[in-house]
């Protein structure tokens, strides 16, 4: 079944701690913006606003979404919380990239190119 068949290029899926909704990473006028889809099928909505290109979304048990965003001078790790507002956990340094949360929620690693090499980065959320 292709729960997203208007998007071309959707890419970077994610279940949610539920399991009844995915997010993924899908182009809008030019920039790539996350989504979320029911699993089961159905209307698909925009989880962030496409002003910024945004991809690579995981959730968190409690339904945070972290995901890289070029929100500025370089990709950043945004955390969204649930009905909230996203916010940045890591400054502008050029790639900060593929956030992951720890089993319990309270870390997340991610790779981050700070001096030409791709490093693995742990910070507590």
């Amino acid at each position: 079944m292709d729960l997203a068949p208007e998007f071309v290029g959707a890419e970077f899926p994610a279940w949610s701690p539920d399991g009844k909704t995915i997010a993924f990473a899908g182009s809008y006028m030019g920039n790539l913006r996350i989504y979320a889809v029911p699993a089961e099928g159905g209307a698909v909505r925009p989880i962030t606003d496409g002003t910024h290109l945004s991809t690579h979304a995981v959730w968190r048990r409690d339904g945070a979404l972290a995901f890289n965003c070029n929100c500025g001078y370089g990709m950043q790790i945004m955390l969204l919380e649930p009905g909230g507002e996203a916010r940045a956990l890591t400054n502008s340094l050029p790639h900060n990239l593929y956030p992951s949360f720890s089993k319990d929620g309270r870390r997340i690693v991610f790779s981050s190119d700070r001096d030409g090499n791709n490093e693995l980065y742990q910070i507590y959320n």
